[in-house]
């Protein structure tokens, strides 16, 4: 069976390079399905393990994240929405079934018996690939296109990419003899590609976690490790004071519009409207919602994930979740300093690298699955050992591995059909076929979620004006406002469902529909500027100017510099004069 674990291993490892197309992105979702199937996979692979000397170890630190998994599954008694509990937002697919992916897959990589060394260098090659791919892309593609490779979105993968710059620190024995120097330049290799990501949170960790690592060396190393840092930080003055468009100049501009404190803020508030419980896995919606902080601009209104570990406990778990949580850090420092001499100061980079992402950036699939590597990697001292032989177990895990691959496959048909209906929008064919095939399943997907992205598809195409688009100026409305309540009714906790319902409701002139839409929005918190802000428009477009006038005042004593507020009410007080 070792080989077909290993094989198994390769697999996951796969996935970070793992893209189809799909909605919303194509580096997102399919990873979440992917990762859950070959879970499943390597559960039923365990049962075929015939070691009756095999011993399962649970650690302090692994039974602090079976606590965590235990309490997200308790708060489905008190989540306001389930399928979105269940499967994750349809642009991220983190819900408790995939992170059950995530928490049984550490223990099968126990039962599995593969070894530290193998897995970190296979954690060192994929980091390394990751690296080449990216700069590849940068001098052959476009000098943004690496930005965007393989995870959509540059925070996730400069985390993977630091992760294995510690991973290659700790397991250096690897490279020992004449590979030592493939060290030197893995470290170099990802460092620069880092560099070129410009993710704050995860070049300031790296740069943090080596500082501790030089403190802890011995005095070669440390030698070493400020020289090149020294080196690092003389490259990064010299572009920044010869090049006009340098990484430094971009990531200071990129820090003057620091949005995350307003986030941070709606967080803090969703903990203290809920302390003890939070609004359960996946609940900062609704938190947001009735907390709403009105200091949050465009694009920022309706946020579904703090950008903050911490912070998404909090206003998820409460303070149940927070001090499970402090456990956790708690545990994993004392092992650090338990550890070996020449291992410790690694580790605690490692440490301090990890913390500093977690803290300001949301916790996207590929971080998350290889937190899971990670675990297995750290491996504290066993509290607890179990037989996996034992018959009860064998039926858990097959039933489990059954769970995962059948919503694995549900998913996947569920966003075929999903995706056909995209595709038949954009070549004027039959949508509504697919669509109604989809809408009588049970579904394994976040419904709202996806019906956003819909909305997205179908008002990109009305935006083009094209003549073979002519017809859909009144089916898109037509089929939005027939097919939205149902979505609504299902998942009535989405403000965001309730604003594009409204959106198609004036757009098919039922502005009363609309108008009572937007009430029920305002009835979770009135602190929220867009809602009147889009009042207003409707009732400009009916002629109430008085009213359009009061709705942009109500907004502009909530948030003086939301969008183009000024300039509404200028033009809204032309029109009165007008009367």
């Amino acid at each position: 069976m070792q080989y077909f674990f290993k094989i198994w291993l390769l697999c996951l490892f796969f996935i970070p390079f793992f893209s189809i197309s799909g909605i919303p992105l194509p580096f997102i979702y399919p990873k979440v399905i992917l990762f859950q199937f070959l879970i499943g996979l390597g559960l039923i692979g365990s049962l075929f393990i015939s070691d009756e000397n095999n011993e399962v170890e649970l650690g302090r630190i692994q039974v602090g994240f079976f606590s965590l998994l235990i309490f997200s599954i308790l708060s489905l008694f008190w989540v306001s929405d389930m399928p979105l509990a269940l499967f994750g937002s349809f642009w991220r697919g983190t819900g408790i079934i995939f992170y059950l992916a995530i928490v049984i897959g550490s223990l099968t990589l126990k039962e599995a018996r593969i070894t530290k060394d193998f897995l970190a260098a296979v954690f060192i090659a994929s980091g390394s690939l990751m690296s080449l791919i990216v700069l590849f892309k940068v001098f052959f593609v476009s000098p943004k296109a690496g930005e965007t490779a393989l995870m959509g979105n540059p925070n996730p993968l400069a985390y993977w990419v630091g992760s294995t710059i510690f991973v290659n620190l700790i397991f250096r024995h690897i490279f020992d003899g004449k590979k030592k120097y493939l060290n030197y330049f893995i470290h170099a290799l990802c460092f620069v590609t880092l560099i070129y990501l410009g993710s704050r949170a995860s070049l300031g960790g790296v740069i943090l976690g080596l500082i501790a690592f030089a403190l802890m060396a011995d005095k070669k190393t440390f030698k070493i490790s400020l020289g090149a840092m020294l080196a690092g930080i003389i490259a990064l003055s010299a572009q920044y004071f010869l090049s006009q468009n340098s990484i430094v100049s971009n990531m200071i501009e990129r820090s003057t519009k620091f949005v995350r404190l307003g986030v941070w803020q709606g967080a803090w508030d969703s903990f203290l409207a809920k302390p003890i419980l939070g609004y359960g896995i996946n609940g900062l919606i609704q938190g947001y919602w009735y907390n709403y902080t009105p200091t949050l601009g465009k694009d920022l209104e309706w946020n579904d994930n703090a950008h903050s570990v911490l912070f998404n406990i909090m206003g998820e778990f409460g303070l149940i979740g927070l001090i499970i949580f402090g456990a956790i850090i708690f545990f994993i420092l004392k092992e650090i300093f338990q550890k070996e001499k020449n291992q410790r100061g690694a580790w605690l980079g490692f440490f301090i690298f990890t913390l500093s992402y977690s803290m300001v950036q949301p916790y996207y699939p590929d971080p998350s699955i290889l937190t899971l590597y990670v675990l297995f990697l750290f491996s504290d001292k066993a509290i607890y050992k179990f037989n996996p032989n034992l018959l009860p177990y064998k039926g858990l895990k097959l039933a489990l591995a059954l769970v995962l691959i059948f919503v694995s496959f549900k998913q996947y048909s569920q966003i075929k059909l999903i995706n056909k209906v995209r595709i038949d929008i954009v070549n004027n064919e039959n949508f509504r076929k697919p669509w109604d095939e989809y809408m009588n399943q049970t579904s394994y997907l976040d419904r709202a979620g996806m019906m956003r992205q819909l909305n997205k598809q179908m008002k990109a195409t009305l935006n083009q004006n094209l003549p073979r688009f002519e017809r859909y100026k009144t089916q898109f409305p037509r089929f939005m406002v027939s097919e939205y309540p149902k979505i609504i009714e299902a998942q009535p906790q989405r403000p965001r469902a309730l604003e594009n319902y409204a959106d198609w409701l004036t757009r098919n002139k039922e502005y009363d529909k609309a108008l009572q839409n937007l009430d029920k929005i305002l009835e979770g918190s009135a602190n929220i500027p867009r809602a009147y802000k889009i009042k207003a428009q409707i009732y400009e477009e009916i002629r109430q100017y008085q009213k359009a006038k009061e709705m942009l005042l109500k907004a502009k004593k909530l948030n003086p510099d939301y969008m183009t507020l000024d300039q509404d009410l200028i033009y809204i007080e032309n029109k009165l004069k007008g009367l």
